[in-house]
């Protein structure tokens, strides 16, 4: 064969090639912009098809590989998507545009919601890592710490933030709420105490502060910053301040604002099975009672048994109250105010058993201990006793017996007696020199059926 002819076919042939080569390579670009525009429209469903019929050496391109992770993803393809993500990452198959903190964000927002927590919190600290420690991965890697309740790993990215920048009040209440959840309060007061300097207008920064406080003990300022929460709060967070302040004002014994703060929320019909609200609710009823509004306190541990059938004191509360309510003897005793009653209904009483009152000591809210209550005998002989009244309703129990007796001692009185509207502790130990009047005895003598004497 000629060597021209040779050649001429060669040239041919080779165009052919080219050709083809070009028309391939056109027709891939035009896919490729194709499926880049579908995806950017969100026709996510022509877009997965058009990828499926690329040749397979286009789907190993960064644009191609991030594009089919993030289809997957939106169509809740996880595992699809995480092995995309993973080529991406183990082929290096990265652009100007689509980086490798990009791919590991989104893995580990993947992780994130299919509940592989340990992973999600790795990929994190590759893009911490990646991102030279800088503010935003510090922060984000704390947040997932955060929001899975990994607290001291969430208080180290928080402090590492905080020191990349330490004007953003956000770290400072997450760094503290994460000290708060392990009770380190002191580390939190500090850290709640820098957000509030930054931003004392929100709301969330004063009830935290709050609720250190009341952690802590430090009652007092624990109500100004619930009172400071409530003044900026969004109605849906309210009641739990509410809550809160409510509980305050019992352990500081201001029961009337208890009562103001809880019935604000324990009224509520949509509440009345709410479990949550069971200790609460108690301390409800017991401010209640304290402040007298005995009906409304039984009200509320009917509702407790109903919720819970058992809690606490509540069967005996029940009865005892019940029966103070229906009895106008112990209701005059209860709703009193304990001096007046003393003044112009026990004094009375004792008077006409022959009794001198010389001397009371007030020891509680409830309580009084009677000193040198003498009674003169036949030869002119007088005897030392000494009473105890409780008319707080509620069972006497051994401490208030111990402080009785310390008390009987220190005065040397030869007899001493507890009157008690609410009755005794089952518990209850007493020595032979103290008598124990129970509320019905109580009742006979206040309404001079039997004497006191007998």
């Amino acid at each position: 064969m000629d060597i021209s002819l040779v050649l001429i076919f060669i040239i041919i042939t080779s165009f052919i090639v080219v050709g083809r080569l070009l028309i391939v390579s056109t027709s891939s670009t035009s896919k490729l912009k194709y499926i880049a525009k579908c995806y950017d429209e969100g026709n996510i469903e022509e877009a997965i098809k058009e990828i499926n019929l690329l040749d397979p050496k286009y789907k190993k391109e960064a644009n191609v590989l991030w594009m089919t992770a993030n289809i997957y993803y939106r169509q809740q393809q996880y595992i699809l998507a995480m092995v995309n993500l993973q080529n991406m990452i183990e082929m290096n198959a990265f652009s100007e545009d689509i980086s490798e903190v990009a791919a590991r964000e989104l893995l580990a927002v993947i992780y994130n919601e299919t509940g592989n927590i340990k992973q999600s919190m790795a990929e994190h600290a590759m893009i911490v890592a990646l991102n030279d420690n800088s503010f935003t991965s510090l922060f984000e890697a704390g947040r997932v710490c955060y929001n899975h309740k990994e607290w001291v790993q969430a208080q180290k990215y928080f402090i590492a933030a905080m020191q990349q920048s330490d004007n953003n009040p956000e770290v400072a209440y997450l760094l503290a709420d994460s000290y708060y959840r392990i009770h380190a309060f002191t580390a939190a007061a500090s850290n709640i105490e820098k957000a509030i300097l930054l931003d004392a207008n929100n709301h969330s920064y004063h009830l935290l502060f709050g609720k250190i406080l009341y952690a802590e003990k430090n009652y007092v300022n624990a109500i100004n910053e619930f009172a400071k929460a409530l003044e900026n709060a969004p109605e849906n967070e309210k009641k739990e301040i509410s809550l809160f302040m409510g509980n305050t004002y019992f352990e500081v014994k201001k029961y009337d604002l208890a009562c103001e703060c809880f019935s604000k929320i324990l009224h509520n019909d949509e509440e009345k099975s709410n479990e949550l609200l069971i200790d609460d609710r108690y301390k409800y009823a017991e401010s209640l009672i304290a402040t007298k509004n005995l009906e409304k306190a039984v009200e509320q541990w009917r509702t407790i048994k109903n919720i819970r059938g058992i809690y606490l004191d509540v069967d005996s509360k029940l009865k005892t109250y019940s029966k103070i309510i229906g009895n106008a003897v112990f209701r005059k005793a209860l709703e009193s105010d304990i001096v007046d009653y003393l003044e112009n209904y026990l004094y009375r009483i004792l008077t006409l058993n022959g009794y001198i009152i010389t001397e009371y000591n007030k020891k509680s809210e409830s309580l009084i201990f009677f000193l040198t209550i003498k009674k003169f005998g036949s030869e002119g002989q007088s005897y030392k006793n000494t009473f105890a009244l409780d008319i707080s309703g509620h069972p006497v129990r051994q401490e208030s017996i111990v402080m009785f007796n310390d008390y009987v001692k220190a005065n040397k009185s030869s007899h001493s007696y507890i009157m008690s509207v609410g009755g005794f502790d089952s518990r209850l130990v007493v020595d032979e020199t103290t008598i124990l009047i129970e509320p019905d005895r109580f009742e006979a003598i206040m309404e001079g059926v039997i004497s006191f004497s007998n």
